[in-house]
């Protein structure tokens, strides 16, 4: 792996247990906080492992509203990641057949979002993977996003193959570039002098595979991040 790396999971350990290491050797580990709804390990790309996600079950609140229960990954030590001014991130995906348009890869915002926030996923109901920040509490920007050439209608939001996603964020320059697999595809300015992870204001956390984090981390003491996948 690139020694310059912050931040990496490459899915080829046994997770079975709940935690997902960085391989960087930083401790930025995921935690699994559900044993009866983890996430199971598939093939990934040129021969090694790779994390699928899927619907499990659905859970209620006390007002009788159900929800999807997602299965997640929450990365709770942040020393070095919360707060970014020049960054790259970069995740393989192959999304099956769905119907959700606010699905969310890579999280570090809560509902509605604070300022700064920022998220890969799907933007105000848009079919393509963009990468969005929040300027202030309750809006949203969406600064770059990807193709999606390779879906088959019938597919819905699906795609048919893994793609690399790429964003370079550089804040000082007011500059982002979208790469897909590996080339340039999209430029725009980024609007906000840094990006920072902020979920639950006591105590922020990544996401990964969840839609909402305005919540805790841990599963079972509120609806979030289980309240969408």
């Amino acid at each position: 792996a690139d020694p310059s790396l912050v931040l990496h999971f490459d899915f080829d350990e046994d997770f079975a247990l709940g935690n997902v290491p960085d391989v960087t050797g930083n401790g930025h580990d995921a935690i699994q906080f559900n044993s009866t709804n983890n996430i199971t390990q598939t093939d990934g790309v040129f021969g090694t492992k790779g994390a699928e996600w899927a619907y499990k079950f659905t859970q209620t609140d006390d007002q009788g509203h159900f929800y999807p229960a997602s299965q997640y990954l929450a990365v709770t030590n942040l020393s070095g990641i919360e707060y970014l001014t020049n960054t790259t991130i970069s995740l393989w995906a192959k999304i099956g057949t769905n119907n959700d348009n606010q699905m969310v890869l890579l999280g570090a915002h809560p509902s509605p979002g604070y300022g700064n926030a920022w998220y890969v996923g799907r933007a105000d109901g848009e079919w393509e993977l963009s990468f969005v920040v929040y300027p202030s509490y309750g809006t949203f920007r969406r600064v770059v996003y990807w193709p999606w050439n390779d879906a088959n209608p019938a597919e819905g939001y699906a795609t048919t193959n893994y793609h690399l996603y790429t964003v370079t964020v550089d804040c000082p320059r007011n500059q982002a570039i979208a790469y897909y697999d590996g080339a340039p595809y999209m430029t725009n300015s980024v609007g906000v002098p840094w990006i920072q992870i902020r979920s639950d204001p006591s105590s922020p956390w990544l996401g990964i595979g969840t839609a909402s984090q305005s919540g805790t981390a841990q599963w079972g003491d509120d609806l979030f991040p289980n309240s969408m996948y």
